[in-house]
């Protein structure tokens, strides 16, 4: 897992990168669930648990593309969708529904931990 581009250790973007495609495929699945659309239809609030995993998926994955590319401020990125994923996976919304859906619980962690590995292999 641990890869060497122009010298540089590469595993915090790569750790983030794989938690933003996981919190990205359980947004997309959650919403194309034909039983989450009718659960949906009753309570359109809930389309906000499903479209925000899907907005934190790409901004992570926005921000570790950044880190690969040597840009400081893409591993602040991740760490801050990652405190907001992991955050938001336990606030509830009508009881049952966290407020980011995720696909597996690690996801947020994992893109919290790439962050944070991004910034101390960095420095």
């Amino acid at each position: 897992m641990v890869e060497f581009i122009k010298g540089k250790l590469l595993a915090g973007p790569l750790v983030a990168i794989l938690g933003s495609i996981l919190l990205l495929i359980g947004g997309i699945l959650g919403i194309s669930l034909p039983e989450m659309q009718l659960v949906m239809a009753l309570f359109p609030i809930l389309y906000v648990t499903f479209i925000l995993p899907i907005i934190l998926g790409f901004i992570g994955i926005a921000g570790a593309v950044l880190a690969i590319i040597d840009k400081k401020y893409g591993n602040y990125a991740v760490i801050i969708v990652g405190l907001f994923a992991v955050i938001g996976i336990f606030i509830p919304i009508l009881v049952v529904f966290p407020l980011v859906m995720s696909f597996l619980y690690i996801d947020p962690f994992l893109i919290l931990l790439g962050g944070i590995l991004g910034v101390a292999i960095r420095e």
